[in-house]
């Protein structure tokens, strides 16, 4: 079959994530871990420090799987075994997680009071990066890349060539692209400083719109980013997952392309991407026909150009050039019922190597 020009081999056979714990009640954006072995879940089910009973307040929960091929369990809230809440909080929502290259920090976004704005950017640490529930007290990120107004998702990314340290931040702050709606979400990008903490973010022209970007993901290479927008050139639902490329980080990004109804649903919301270490994996929410609840958790998957890259290296994937629709590198993922979707890419040539120049970055 072909979507937008580019073939693909047909979906398999329709898998759940687990309908054991998929329920009636809204997941949202996720993040996984650099092993694969934990999915970081935004959701509004009881059960959390907000108690027993439905009070629509988002907390952050973790499902686990023993190995790649191994089913995911049932969520637990990152507070299940506190004393008292640390990461989340009672009456104030916590949501869309995000963690930093090593795994030791766990970025999100929360209204609990001390904040700066109405939504705040958030971190929290841990000592060991494969325990999931020895988060220590968040700290908030600090007047340069919070304001008044709303922060409510962060996207970290680590460049290895240059050791520059970026946080892509999701705000409705004063400064969006000409025509935006005010109290429109907008995507903008601030630069760790030598004295640890993150400057005034610039917005980024390129991924930004007048009509709305939320949830966002890098790969791990800087090459591709992923992100959720209603912008209307190319809108397949009411809300759709887009992707921009750039040829090294010292490039801006391309303009971002709808990743096409294999991905997306006619009618229907999907958002909040998060891509795998390795990236072949997407995972997103959508409240598309035939899942468990407002909305639940998908993932599709793609190949990897190469398999004889060791895990710790780049891995290098299929990739469309830059400003061009036609092509779009995230056909292979095809979603399935509430979360797993599999499909073969066709191959095309190799991506092109990041540059190795120095020079002003350019968001």
């Amino acid at each position: 079959m072909t979507t937008n020009g580019l073939a693909h081999s047909d979906p398999g056979p329709r898998r759940s994530i687990s309908a054991r714990w998929l329920t009636r009640n809204t997941w949202k954006a996720t993040a996984i871990s650099k092993n694969g072995l934990s999915l970081y879940i935004t959701s509004d089910r009881p059960g959390g420090v907000n108690g027993a009973k439905f009070t629509g307040v988002q907390e952050i929960w973790v499902s686990q799987r023993t190995s790649l091929d191994a089913p995911w369990q049932a969520p637990v809230n990152l507070d299940a075994f506190n004393s008292a809440p640390v990461v989340n909080s009672v009456g104030s929502l916590t949501s869309v997680p995000s963690f930093s290259s090593d795994g030791h920090q766990l970025f999100f976004g929360s209204t609990r009071p001390g904040g700066l704005g109405r939504a705040d950017l958030y971190v929290s640490r841990r000592t060991n990066k494969h325990d999931d529930f020895g988060w220590q007290e968040p700290v908030n990120l600090g007047p340069m890349i919070n304001s008044p107004e709303d922060e409510t998702a962060l996207t970290y990314f680590e460049d290895e060539e240059t050791g520059t340290i970026s946080a892509y931040v999701t705000s409705n702050r004063p400064g969006g692209p000409i025509g935006s709606a005010p109290g429109s979400l907008h995507i903008w990008v601030s630069t760790l400083g030598d004295d640890g903490s993150f400057g005034p973010p610039v917005l980024v022209p390129k991924l930004s719109s007048p009509f709305e970007e939320t949830r966002t993901a890098i790969r791990r290479d800087g090459l591709e980013f992923f992100l959720t927008s209603k912008r209307p050139d190319g809108l397949i639902g009411t809300n759709d997952i887009w992707v921009s490329t750039r040829d090294s980080t010292l490039d801006p990004w391309s303009t971002p392309v709808n990743l096409g109804p294999t991905v997306n649903y006619h009618g229907y919301q999907t958002g909040a991407p998060a891509i795998s270490w390795d990236g072949t994996t997407l995972y997103f929410y959508s409240d598309r026909p035939g899942g468990f609840g407002g909305r639940d958790l998908y993932m599709a998957t793609r190949e990897k150009l190469r398999n004889d890259e060791p895990d710790e290296e780049v891995s290098r994937h299929r990739r469309y050039p830059p400003d061009n629709p036609k092509k779009i590198p995230l056909l292979a993922m095809a979603p399935r019922n509430p979360a797993i979707a599999r499909s073969q890419a066709t191959k095309q040539s190799p991506m092109k190597r990041r540059s190795g120049r120095l020079a002003k970055r350019q968001p």
